[in-house]
């Protein structure tokens, strides 16, 4: 399975089905009606994108396969997630994550915030160097999460209708943690049976 694949199947496993127009209206979620985490409002922008990565133009004809070939279009190759593979898997996890979620700019200022860049919302030069050079990549998916909840909670403060929704966004970056902590030491062959040096 290659690294796409790999960090696509986590996010895979927290989306839903089908959420309709009707209950994402009630429960105050602004994505709208989304299956497998894409949305009909992402669909209607795509354009003539639309083509070349054959997606449909309704949300309740998405399939598994077509959010991933999206995933991969939209959100992994725009935020650099092979580039970011490549310096830690947890990284580009939780930056592909947020980012098929939030979009990729949020994603992407996010992770540089944690890496104390400047959040332009671009993976350019400077934030590969400081993702490729940092010496502890798992702290740094770490405090991007960590980031990403605080932004949750400066955007639905105090909203009664959205606070299951903002329950299952938490719910959804404790999930993300513990993936993050799963695929690093998978992929750097940690044994995380022993304990840590610095606990």
């Amino acid at each position: 399975m290659n690294a796409h694949a790999r960090v696509h199947a986590v996010t895979a496993a927290l989306e839903g089905r089908l959420l309709t127009a009707a209950d994402a209206a009630a429960s105050g979620d602004p994505g709208g009606e989304t299956k497998y985490g894409v949305s009909q409002r992402l669909l209607d922008s795509l354009g003539v994108t639309r083509e070349s990565i054959v997606a449909p133009r309704r949300v309740d004809e998405v399939t598994p396969q077509v959010a991933e070939r999206i995933g991969r279009a939209l959100f992994w190759e725009t935020t650099h997630c092979g580039e970011l593979w490549m310096a830690s898997p947890s990284l580009a996890l939780v930056v592909y994550d947020c980012a098929f979620q939030s979009g990729p700019d949020r994603a992407v200022k996010l992770l540089q915030v944690a890496l104390g860049v400047t959040a332009d919302g671009s993976v350019g030069p400077v934030t590969l160097a400081a993702a490729q050079s940092c010496a502890e990549p798992l702290l740094v998916a770490l405090d991007a999460i960590a980031e990403r909840r605080a932004f949750l909670m400066r955007w639905a403060p105090g909203e009664e209708r959205r606070a299951a929704l903002v329950r299952g966004l938490h719910h959804r970056c404790d999930e993300i943690s513990r993936a993050a902590v799963a695929i690093e030491s998978e992929c750097r062959g940690w044994d995380m049976r022993a304990p840590l040096a610095y606990a």
